[in-house]
């Protein structure tokens, strides 16, 4: 979507409050319009919506551009509740959502005919011009920052509720040194990606020296390991793909507040809310296997979408740090078609001078990869030299260590 606005003019009886307004806005743009009461911001945002004609310039959007603009003041009117106000910016997308079931339930029944698939098809392409089944995405993830001021009612909102983002130690907490606090022996706390690197590393007797391990279930994680060596980074953040921007996916609003991020549109959840979205009952993402095992026609172009998404954000990883194996782990390793649609899109974004010696698989160690990289790691602090020179300098024992 881009907007143009030329020399927009607008004036109230004798006073101007528009005067020679310019601006251009490309896609991906966020803006702020800040300014007094008074200046104008919402006259200018009611142009934009079709709201108000202006005495002169000139406005123009990107062809099919939808533009949607809710007042500073929600109205009280018929008593509705706030999700379901909020909810009103996608009815568009909902109704286009409710003809594609009217035309699938006729298909169903035995309508099958030209006219029909020409229908669905055209249902379909409209659909996806909306926004998709991403629609329902967004409007859970504006309940969710309505949530957190404290702002309730969304109970109506279509089946659709708020719920918390899984959050991370607050910044500046040491929780290995708290663990040991707590439980009075040494621990170390590590993230399931890591440790499931670490697990295969074991599994595959350690062959890979540079490794990377993508974590694709209910959300997306990755592991790196670097001459051997598990890579965390200045802050032990290092693999953290989840919130990279996946360039053309749909602007589902993630947990972290922005838009398109590899989890919002690739994770597990986000194909168990896609499914739900088309009125299929699906449990999580043991479903999503499932289904898939028994071939299912809307799961597997799904699944092909976030294997591509995925593997789009880990081509950028093998281009930059040129590993010797790419492992996919997390119960989506189970789905030929996620898996796939990876390995494609890896192939196809990266030089054959790297995906020549690159070997792409699905994880060996499976389930058991955290709890053995974990145990890995329990190990290998117990026994590093330091540690145990240290101890037979001090005259103790070597002290028990759990990772959590």
């Amino acid at each position: 979507m881009s907007l143009h606005l030329t020399q927009i003019r607008l004036s109230f009886g004798g006073d101007e409050v528009l005067s020679d307004v310019s601006a251009i806005v490309r896609p991906r743009d966020r803006v702020a319009l800040v300014g007094r009461n008074g200046a104008g911001k919402t006259s200018l945002l009611r142009i934009i919506a079709g709201e108000l004609d202006p005495e002169g310039g000139t406005m123009s959007l990107t062809g099919g551009t939808r533009v949607a603009l809710h007042d500073q003041r929600p109205p009280l009117r018929r008593g509705i509740t706030l999700g379901e106000y909020v909810g009103e910016g996608a009815a568009a997308a909902a109704e286009l959502e409710a003809d594609l079931r009217r035309i699938e339930r006729r298909m169903a029944e035995g309508d099958s005919g030209e006219a029909t698939l020409r229908d669905y098809g055209v249902a379909q392409a409209a659909f996806e011009r909306a926004g998709g089944y991403a629609w329902r995405s967004r409007l859970e993830g504006i309940a969710r920052g309505l949530d957190k001021l404290g702002i309730e009612d969304f109970d109506d909102l279509d089946g659709i509720a708020p719920t918390s983002p899984p959050s991370a130690p607050p910044s500046g907490v040491d929780a290995g040194a708290l663990m040991e606090r707590i439980s009075g022996v040494a621990a170390g706390v590590e993230n399931d990606a890591n440790a499931m690197t670490l697990g295969e590393h074991v599994v595959l007797g350690r062959p890979a020296e540079h490794m990377v391990l993508v974590k694709a279930g209910s959300s997306i994680g990755c592991g790196v390991l670097a001459d051997g060596r598990l890579h965390r980074g200045s802050r032990g953040m290092a693999g953290d793909v989840s919130h990279a921007a996946v360039v053309d996916a749909p602007n589902v609003l993630c947990s972290c507040g922005r838009l398109g991020c590899l989890d919002a549109v690739a994770g597990g959840a986000a194909i168990v809310s896609a499914l739900r979205a088309m009125g299929l009952e699906v449990g999580g993402t043991a479903d999503v296997i499932e289904m898939a095992r028994n071939a299912h026609p809307p799961m597997m172009r799904l699944l092909r979408e976030a294997g591509a998404r995925t593997g789009s954000v880990l081509a950028t990883i093998v281009n930059f740090f040129n590993p010797d194996r790419l492992v996919i782990a997390g119960s989506l390793s189970g789905a030929e078609a996620f898996v796939a649609g990876v390995r494609s899109t890896i192939y196809d974004l990266c030089p054959p001078m790297l995906t020549d010696g690159l070997r792409i698989s699905v994880s060996e160690a499976a389930a058991r990869g955290a709890s053995i990289g974990a145990a890995a790691a329990v190990l290998d602090r117990m026994l590093d030299a330091e540690a145990v020179d240290a101890a037979l300098r001090a005259g103790r024992p070597l002290r028990g260590t759990r990772l959590i």
